[in-house]
């Protein structure tokens, strides 16, 4: 039986808006299944998900304070980033898109 790891490893993915110099990366990785997590024997949607955006985006780079100093990439910031919604919009939406489409690499390979 062969498993296939290659689509487990962490990838980096690069946003940057049309016209514009600053870019962001945003190193990636597929959503462990064990993450998941249950309130009253239920997944706990809003708390999964914020578990996915923490668990998947391993490492960033180009992501700065009020002090335009670069922001650690731990789980803290992570979190406070994912609660308070500090990404852009169009930012936000690329990185959940991206997380979605690594988690989903995982999820197409053929099964034994």
């Amino acid at each position: 039986m062969k498993i296939i790891k290659k689509a487990l490893e962490p990838q980096w993915f690069e946003f940057q808006r049309e016209g514009e110099d600053e870019k962001a990366s945003f190193l990636l990785r597929p959503f462990a299944n064990s993450k998941w997590v249950f309130g009253d024997r239920k997944v706990d949607v809003a708390e999964t998900a914020k578990a996915k955006f923490v668990f998947c985006v391993k490492d960033w780079k180009g992501i700065t304070d009020d002090d335009d100093k670069p922001l650690p990439c731990t789980d803290e910031s992570k979190g406070l980033v994912y609660d308070y919604d500090l990404l852009p919009l169009d930012l936000a939406l690329w990185l959940r898109d991206r997380i979605n489409k690594v988690c989903n690499q995982v999820e197409d390979i053929p099964k034994n």
